[in-house]
Parts: C-alpha cells; structure tokens; sequence
C-alpha cells in the first residue's frame, strides 16, 4: 500500500474518528502531507524491571528532546526516543524506541534482557508518512543526535 492510497481512519467516517483527534479539528481531512507520526502514536517507553542499582547505573535514557539523560531508578518507566548501554558495541551503541512502542530492560537468570512491544499500527503510520521507525539497536555507524555518555573514543 502507497500513501496514495491510505484512507485516514481517524478522518471523517473513518474506522476510528469518534475515538480520535480529528474529533477536535487536529487533522480535517485524508491528506497526510506535512503531518508527523507523533500525532498518532505516544513517545516510545522504556521500562526497568528488577534491575540492581549497578545494573542501572549502567544505562542513560535518552530524552525526546533535550540532552539531559535520564538514569534510571527501579522499576520505573520512561518516555523517550531509547537508551544507552554502557558496555555497547559498535553494532549496538544506542537502542531507538520509536513512538507508541515500547521495551522493558530486565533481569533474569544472571543477564540483562530486552522485550519490545512494537506497535504495528504506528510502524504503519510513520513508514507510509516516509518517517523512519525502528525498535532495537541501532549501530555507531547511526548515531543519535546525542553524544553516548559511555562512548570511550
């Protein structure tokens, strides 16, 4: 499907315009042109699970906007555009979260894993709006607009 052929479901008569921003006059018809994903789909999640506190020392959230990263704490949950890990790799030196999905980072059996929840309909959204969408690692060869805090060179 091209975009020339996606019907808006949140526009009028839509799949879901009585649950929706069009309702409130955010968009006003089918043509997307000029429109951001964000307006469909929440900042991505990141979430810790029973991670110690060295364990978590060991990771930066990256903000949607801004520089300022967040170190996460226990069992808590994050908006933002992903993380850092401090023992990256150039194949794995930042892990994007895109909008409306989300991963949880968590502990079991003496390693640290990673779960995503990609949402299939936002994944949708952003590559028919040509918008790039990824959850996973992203390697140094793509960087964030951020600099790694644990970037040793």
């Amino acid at each position: 499907m091209s975009i020339k052929d996606f019907k808006n479901p949140w526009a009028k008569g839509g799949k879901y315009y009585k649950q929706n921003a069009l309702q409130n006059n955010v968009l006003e018809s089918d043509d997307l042109s000029g429109v951001e994903s964000g307006a469909f789909c929440s900042t991505g999640t990141i979430e810790f699970k029973d991670l110690t506190e060295s364990d978590l020392a060991k990771f930066r959230v990256i903000p949607e906007e801004g520089s300022n990263f967040i170190i996460p704490t226990a069992n808590s949950s994050y908006d933002g555009d992903g993380f850092y890990f401090k023992n990256w790799t150039h194949d794995k030196y930042w892990y994007k979260v895109s909008g409306g999905s989300s991963v949880t980072i968590y502990y079991k059996d003496g390693k640290i894993y990673t779960k995503a929840d990609i949402s299939s309909t936002c994944k949708f959204i952003a590559e028919s709006l040509g918008k790039y969408y990824k959850v996973g690692w992203e390697p140094k060869t793509k960087p964030h607009n951020t600099k790694n805090p644990f970037d040793r060179e």
